[in-house]
């Protein structure tokens, strides 16, 4: 199981501390190791040992909360590294909790670099059985001890948990005694208020890094670490402590103009006595600062603005490219009127998704405006500060919280960066103050909900309408309405109404189950009892068999007809779909049933298409002969919902063992940053297409460093199972990232002799690998993609159409063609469609 998100918002300013001050994390991830197998390591960590024994691995010799942790067991000294396979910013921590059974110091590290190896890099606090607190700075290689906290009682075969806490050059070091709560403090005595052992200033690694675990080359023994946790800073920005016209720490920012830069400014605010604000003399202007640390998918954002100018204020989610004149963001944008709309912005180009305009004029004053995404469900919120009333849909305002706006898109999946842009629009200023980020997770508290009408007992017949509402200590994300078991209507509004047609509904005593989801997940549930009473039901246009559902099926070739399904269609089906064959006899059997029928061209995609290639490989058979052709060029236009966008590898893969490989397809096709590390020594990093390709798009976090080398190569050879047996060095004809130290592109020729392989279960695919070659800091890429030959802007391929490549047509100079580009270059020969229902 991968890491659970954590927690709610983070803080990315650096206040001033005193000596029992400490710096502010929340939970980002966990890992409980419950769900790993004893004797392993979870898959999305890594580790390195310089004995090769002794190792890090799940046990169940000992566990703080389960029953497994994470150990490390050997006679002998020797140095080993476990860390979570995932690049963090700086200001991130870690925290964990330490079984005190072993002489053997435990360390925390962060912003770690190098860690394959002897010559690392990072930030560790140690702890050691009795109690002792070392603060340790190793560059290199080379170990100093920055800061040591004895305390003055000797501790031994309890439970402990020590936190590491970086935020710019402040570094901390939390320990808690899990059986007391109290916390130790710089004298080595412990007290019951929070408070950091130790707390220093120290700029020497300032980079962001890999968090982990970790036994010195000190003793021998077992060490065992549970409970590990991933700490973010907390994120709510008030402005009011930033020096004027400046930025707070941790944004970033850019813009087209200098002078019309955000920074924070008293001329205005809403929470005394600053606000941060963009000032421009020209209209032409464009300004836009976000929070430098990325966050998950799914988030709230919220600010205060003024409606005090023409200027509209964008506040943006899962934003990437932020640094560029083509950004990528899904954004709430506010001005004064209220006007307000949802916008996706996708390099640079974009669309309204959704509009909303006050029915009464609304400016000089300020209002709250909140941003929340949920997978693909992005939810407005407007809240008028003076009034207390919440924007509606309709361009009312109400006093119960409500929603102004909610729609569904999913062009823009995966994590980003959150923040407020000013569009090139008007001169003047522009304002925002008292701004705040969470996540949708790490909140466990359901919603709380009550239905206001019917009242339970009401005897009801013919329409009525369900009053309900939901509270929550974020925002509710959907309410759905149950009767008998069934889910009978679901909406995004809170307060929300529901016209019941009873008549629909059996006479008797019937339940209406309300429920209500939170961001987060979390379900609140009300009932009602009523008592339906209707005289008489209409007949439906299609007579149904069941008052609470309505049953259609499908009849596809092949399928049987005994007398159990004859009964189902005589019993209880509405409607059936059949195959054409099946009309008469349906008509035999269950005249009374409604028919109708259904055809399509082809519906060969996804699974069934790498099932028809690999048959066809296997035999010898042609793959196009499953194809419609198109002998000329074709216009095409709109895409399936089942098809894949076209740069997507449909495969990436990373390791050394082919049978155990660990699976980044998704992580390579979103923008979550710096999820696709590329391989260590020994490991590479496989990409798989159904066909042959040509170009590979690296989009990186990381480029590699000191030393880290790899090379491109492809299967020139299988076995009868399909398994690689032989690989060739693959030659670039063009490569941009200049060998994967920065973003770019590399091109290739499709060599003649690549083969289609099985790497583990998977299917047969033509794969590329990455396999390092020499040590040091791999790439760490946050998407990697194919060509976008179809000229889609990443859109799945038209009406499911799939590349070609023919060498007869092709030469090997422009690897896949679209239908139309192959018609005119190999005149005489058919392009192929692959058109999806």
């Amino acid at each position: 199981m991968g890491p659970r998100r954590g927690s709610e918002s983070f803080r990315l300013q650096c206040e001033p501390l005193e000596s029992r001050d400490t710096p502010a994390h929340l939970v980002w991830l966990e890992h409980s190791f419950d769900d790993t197998p004893s004797g392993l390591l979870p898959t999305d960590w890594q580790q390195w040992n310089s004995r090769g024994t002794g190792q890090f691995e799940v046990s169940t010799a000992a566990a703080w909360n389960g029953d497994r942790s994470l150990s490390s067991r050997n006679s002998m000294p020797q140095t080993s590294r476990a860390w979570i396979n995932e690049v963090f910013p700086a200001d991130f921590g870690i925290a964990a909790n330490f079984y005190l059974n072993s002489p053997q110091p435990m360390h925390l590290f962060a912003r770690g670099s190098n860690l394959d190896g002897f010559l690392p890099t990072y930030y560790a606090a140690s702890l050691t059985r009795g109690l002792r607190l070392e603060l340790l700075r190793v560059v290199n290689g080379h170990s100093r001890t920055l800061a040591v906290v004895q305390s003055n009682g000797n501790l031994n075969n309890l439970w402990v948990r020590m936190a590491l806490k970086p935020i710019g050059s402040q570094i901390a070091v939390e320990v808690v005694r899990n059986d007391t709560g109290q916390y130790l403090n710089a004298q080595g005595t412990w007290q019951t208020a929070e408070t950091a052992a130790i707390l220093i200033q120290d700029d020497a690694i300032t980079n962001g890094g890999f968090l982990g675990v970790s036994r010195p080359d000190r003793n021998g023994g077992t060490i065992f670490v549970d409970q590990v946790q991933v700490l973010a800073p907390e994120a709510r920005e008030n402005f009011d402590t930033i020096p004027t016209n400046s930025l707070p720490r941790g944004w970033a920012e850019w813009t087209t103009h200098p002078q019309a830069a955000f920074r924070t400014s008293s001329a205005t605010f809403f929470s005394p006595g600053q606000s941060l604000a963009s000032n421009s003399r020209t209209s032409n202007a464009t300004a836009r600062v976000w929070l430098a640390t990325a966050t998950p998918r799914n988030v709230q954002a919220a600010v205060s603005v003024p409606l005090d100018s023409a200027i509209p204020l964008r506040l943006f989610v899962r934003g990437s490219d932020l640094d560029s004149a083509q950004p990528t963001y899904y954004a709430l944008t506010i001005n004064r009127g209220v006007e307000l709309s949802i916008i996706r912005s996708e390099k640079g180009v974009t669309t309204d998704l959704a509009k909303l305009r006050s029915t009464s004029y609304v400016s000089n004053l300020w209002v709250r405006v909140s941003l929340s995404i949920m997978n693909d469900r992005l939810h407005a919120v407007v809240y008028r500060l003076d009034t207390g009333q919440f924007l509606r849909p309709d361009g009312l305002w109400q006093t119960g919280f409500i929603r102004a706006l909610s729609v569904q898109d999913s062009r823009i999946g995966g994590a980003g960066f959150i923040g407020i842009e000013r569009p090139a629009l008007y001169a003047g200023t522009a304002s925002l103050d008292d701004f705040e980020m969470s996540t949708a997770d790490g909140d466990v508290t359901p919603p709380v909900v009550q239905i206001d009408s019917p009242i339970s007992g009401t005897t009801i017949s013919g329409q009525v309408l369900v009053r309900t509402s939901a509270g929550d200590s974020g925002a509710i994300d959907r309410m759905e309405f149950w009767i008998q078991g069934q889910l009978r209507q679901t909406t995004t509004q809170n307060p929300a109404e529901w016209l019941l047609d009873s008549t629909t509904l059996q006479n008797g005593r019937q339940t209406i189950l309300v429920k209500a989801y939170d961001l987060a997940g979390n379900v609140g549930q009300a009932e009602t009892d009523v008592i339906v009473s209707n005289n008489s039901v209409p007949p439906p246009i299609i007579p149904r068999h069941y008052p609470h559902i309505r049953v259609a099926m499908l009849a596809y070739s092949g399928t049987p007809f005994t007398e159990y399904e004859q009964r189902l269609l005589r019993e209880s089906v509405d409607l059936v779909i059949p195959h054409p064959q099946y009309l008469k006899l349906i008509e035999d059997k269950a005249p009374n049933t409604p028919q109708l029928l259904y055809t399509n061209v082809s519906n060969i995609y996804g699974s069934l298409l790498l099932d028809w290639l690999a048959y066809a490989d296997a035999r010898g058979y042609d793959r196009e002969a499953a194809f419609y052709h198109a002998a000329h060029p074709l216009p095409w236009s709109g895409a399936s919902p089942a098809s894949m966008p076209v740069t997507w590898f449909w495969a990436v893969l990373r390791g050394s063992d082919l049978n155990r490989l660990t699976d980044l397809t998704g992580a390579s096709r979103n923008a979550a940053v710096g999820d696709v590390p590329f391989g260590t020594l020994g490991e590479s990093v496989f990409f798989g297409y159904p066909e042959r390709f040509r170009e590979m798009n690296f989009n990186l976090f990381l480029g590699r460093s000191n030393g880290w080398s790899g090379i491109f190569e492809y299967v020139s050879k299988v076995d009868s199972l399909g398994r690689p047996t032989e690989w060739k060095p693959l030659t670039l004809k063009i490569d941009t990232t200049s060998q994967l130290s920065r973003s770019g592109r590399i091109e290739f020729d499709p060599p003649r002799e690549w083969k289609p392989a099985k790497l583990g279960n998977g299917p047969s695919l033509f794969y590329i690998r990455v396999r390092t070659v020499t040590g040091g800091n791999p790439p760490v890429g946050t998407s990697i993609l194919g060509r976008n030959y179809s000229q889609s802007n990443g859109a799945p391929s038209p009406k499911g159409m799939i590349p070609v490549f023919d060498t007869a047509a092709d030469t090997n100079r422009d690897g896949y063609l679209d239908d139309a580009e192959y018609a005119r270059r190999a005149p005489g020969k058919d392009a192929r469609f692959l058109y999806e229902s």
